[in-house]
């Protein structure tokens, strides 16, 4: 249970979770989740027009919280050769999303009036499949993850009343780490990390209204992240490491 008193305001919500594992046999297990969140204040990102920025606005009079419902659904479990695998569906819905119009724009120099009277409120959904493949003993080892993942958002003044992707949308995701053992003290490890292209929030107007249907649709480039490290392994002493 959670409540929030703001100001002349009161919001009291349940928060019910509810988690269950089945073995099937001895080394896979299904798991299943159901739960709901409720977050009582606002993160708004302005347009990058001038003045970039972020607020935060707790709930109120004009704001009610953002509430969420997620579920999920796994099956994870050991395989020959030290190999251990994870498999996790997840579907989230979103309520009370709080963000400006496309038709907002706000100078610094210029504002007036609270910023809560221009704020509107949507939902959103967010939905994936995520992949882990993991093997932990032996002189070498590591672990692959692949997440498949969408994001989206829709408010009535934004789009054109049409869904359209997060700016946080990130559809594919890959994480690769590899590790070696090197006698009895040293390991060298490479992590390896990709993304591709989330979202480019971009506007060549101030304030007007973009075409409905076209919000959030060109992407940045991928994201792209190597590391290699050589580490001295002791136990019970500090351990040293050596990065390039």
């Amino acid at each position: 249970l959670s409540a929030f008193f703001p100001d002349d305001k009161h919001f009291f919500f349940p928060d019910p979770r509810l988690s269950a594992a089945f073995l099937l046999n001895r080394q896979v297990k299904v798991n299943a989740s159901i739960s709901r969140t409720v977050q009582y204040l606002h993160r708004l990102a302005t347009l990058p027009f001038y003045f970039p920025a972020d607020y935060w606005l707790p709930s109120g009079q004009r704001l009610v919280p953002q509430r969420a419902w997620q579920a999920t659904l796994g099956l994870e479990g050991s395989l020959d050769a030290g190999l251990e695998f994870n498999v996790e569906g997840f579907y989230k819905t979103m309520q009370g999303l709080a963000s400006f119009p496309d038709t907002f724009f706000f100078d610094p120099f210029f504002s007036s009036g609270p910023l809560e009277e221009s704020v509107v409120s949507g939902s959103g959904t967010a939905y994936g499949l995520e992949l882990l493949l993991r093997k932990q003993e032996g002189r070498t080892g590591g672990w692959i993850g692949y997440g498949l993942t969408k994001s989206t958002r829709q408010f009535e003044q934004q789009n054109g009343g049409l869904a359209f992707p997060f700016a946080f949308d990130r559809r594919h995701e890959l994480k690769f780490f590899l590790f070696r053992r090197l006698g009895e003290h040293w390991q060298a490890s490479l992590n390896w990390n990709y993304g591709s292209p989330n979202p480019q929030v971009v506007t060549d107007s101030e304030g007007e209204p973009i075409d409905p249907g076209t919000k959030n649709l060109f992407r940045s480039t991928a994201y792209h992240r190597l590391d290699l490290r050589s580490e001295e392994r002791r136990v019970g002493k500090e351990c040293r490491s050596r990065w390039s």
